[in-house]
């Protein structure tokens, strides 16, 4: 089992199960990310809409404020609450952002352990290293299919990225 890398993100090499989740209604999800990493925070959401699934990134919202604020705070709520499901992406400069452990924190309120992954992002496929309590949470990595899949705070796989996105 191994990670995804930056250069899978460059070289789009990302895969999934080959089904298309082309319900009727599409899954939403919510990215949790470093604002400033926008080219790859663009190749996950690209991904995502390929595979039929609607990914909400908030400067990608024309009615989010241009200056953090008091009201940015109040949409970001309201996105991760309308959201199916909450992904965190754990990069190298995501730890020097103070938004991501706050979205972390109100998801967990209000989306409860199973709707919320973390996606790591590594130059090493073998290593990962996150915060401290992201290890309550189940994370995405690939199996041993090279699928993306959920894997519990352990590291035994749970279900693919596309079953966990169907519940």
């Amino acid at each position: 089992m191994r990670y995804l890398t930056y250069k899978d993100l460059y070289n789009q090499s990302i895969s999934i199960e080959s089904k298309n989740l082309c319900n009727d209604k599409p899954v939403v999800v919510f990215l949790s990310h470093k604002h400033e990493e926008v080219n790859f925070v663009l190749k996950i959401k690209e991904f995502f809409d390929v595979q039929g699934i609607y990914v909400k990134v908030d400067w990608l919202d024309p009615y989010m404020p241009k200056v953090t604020s008091l009201e940015t705070a109040y949409k970001i709520r309201q996105h991760i609450m309308h959201s199916d499901k909450f992904i965190l992406i754990d990069s190298e400069s995501s730890k020097e952002s103070l938004w991501i452990p706050w979205e972390l924190g109100f998801a967990d309120g209000v989306k409860g352990l199973i709707d919320i992954a973390v996606l790591p992002v590594t130059y090493n496929t073998q290593e990962w290293k996150g915060r401290e309590y992201y290890g309550i949470y189940n994370f995405l990595r690939y199996d041993e299919n090279d699928t993306l899949s959920l894997c519990n705070p352990s590291g035994r796989r749970i279900m693919s990225l596309v079953q966990w996105l169907e519940t």
